[in-house]
This record gives C-alpha cells, sequence and structure tokens, in this order.
C-alpha cells in the first residue's frame, strides 16, 4: 500500500490537460537503466479518476518543465506634455489600439488622462505615454538632451518583486523610489547603471 498522508502533491500541465501525481517513496530495486541517468526520475501516484487509487502506482520518468522566473517587460512607456495627441500618432503610425478604458473620451467629457497604453490585437502592452508639465524636446544626435523614456517590467508577486529589486541593486542599480505600500499596484522605480530610470511593479498584462 502506498502512504499518501507523506506524499508530495503536485499539479503538472502537460500539453493543455492538467493532471496531477504525488511522489512516493521509491523502492531500492525499482530503478531501470534509464533512472540512473536521469535525476528527475520519480516513483508516482497518478490520479486518473476523480479520487487517489493505489491501484495506478506507476514508474515514471518525470521531467517537469522550466518555468522562467524573470521580470517580463511590460511596455516601454515616454513622457509627454500631450499624452493623448502622442498615444494617438503611435495608434495611427502602428495600426494599434488603446487598452480598454483608456480610448478618447466619446460624451463629451474632458480628456484628463494623464496616462495612456496601446496594445496590440492581442491586448500584449506595446508602449504607456505618461504626462509631464514640461519637457525639453530631445536633441539627437547630439546629447544635450538626451531622450527621454523608462521601461516598465512586471512581476507576479510582492515576493517576486522585493526579489528583483535585490537583484537589481546586486547588478549596480540605484533606488529611486519605493511604492511599495501602494495595495494597487505595488512598485519600486530603480536607475540602472547608467542613471536611466525603470519600474518592476507586480502587475498582470
Amino acid at each position: 500500500m502506498v502512504n499518501q498522508n507523506s506524499t508530495t502533491q503536485r499539479d503538472v500541465t502537460h500539453g493543455a490537460l492538467p493532471w496531477s501525481f504525488k511522489e512516493v517513496e521509491r523502492p531500492p530495486d525499482s530503478r531501470t537503466p534509464a533512472c540512473e541517468s536521469l535525476a528527475q526520475c520519480r516513483c508516482v501516484v497518478l490520479r486518473v479518476g476523480p479520487s487517489w487509487s493505489d491501484n495506478v502506482v506507476r514508474h515514471y520518468i518525470v521531467q517537469e518543465a522550466h518555468v522562467s522566473t524573470h521580470p517580463v517587460l511590460m511596455h516601454t512607456a515616454l513622457d509627454s506634455t500631450d499624452v493623448r495627441g502622442l498615444a494617438e500618432f503611435y495608434r495611427e503610425l502602428l495600426g494599434v489600439q488603446y487598452r480598454p478604458g483608456d480610448e478618447p473620451p466619446q460624451d463629451g467629457s474632458a480628456d484628463d488622462e494623464d496616462w495612456l497604453v496601446l496594445v496590440d490585437s492581442d491586448g500584449n502592452r506595446m508602449l504607456a505615454f505618461q504626462e509631464v508639465s514640461t519637457l525639453a524636446r530631445p536633441t539627437w544626435p547630439s546629447d544635450d538632451v538626451p531622450k527621454q523614456m523608462h521601461l516598465d517590467f512586471r512581476v507576479p508577486t510582492v515576493d517576486e518583486l522585493e526579489r528583483h529589486r535585490r537583484r537589481a541593486e546586486a547588478l549596480g542599480a540605484t533606488l529611486l523610489l519605493d511604492r511599495t505600500e501602494d495595495s494597487g499596484e505595488p512598485l519600486y522605480v530603480l536607475a540602472d547603471p547608467a542613471g536611466h530610470p525603470f519600474c518592476i511593479l507586480v502587475g498582470s498584462r
């Protein structure tokens, strides 16, 4: 009999179909030649029905999918004294659309948005626009006035936010702003080694 009380349950997605297994103690004589070369060999109990059953104990080689925990680039954000005007320029230029809720007002009310996001046809963020009161026009290729933009990176949890802040600082970043007390969108603003600001925040797509 399998002692299910001491096993470890995991949920695994195989293709599009989720399935679950419990790791169990592997008998000493259960190793196969293939097992000798694979540290991920497991003896498992598969749940193939609504409940766990001892009669579905199988010896499997389980190779768990690698899941990246690095930050994901959300969008590039551009400063502008006219966020709607700049957003409209890029919307037309790139053939993208506004994030739901960011469209221009249709009821004649004032358009006072100070943050707009453009997304592609699948809803993936492309560009964002942040209003500022004044902005010197970049003088590229001269360096007298550099280009104005920053990068936003999202992570799934506050724990990941803290981990990646520490990673960024270890790599040479400097903390500029701590806004982790904002429960709606906890974030850090950091500067890279060259001084360019970027954000790491807890968010979804």
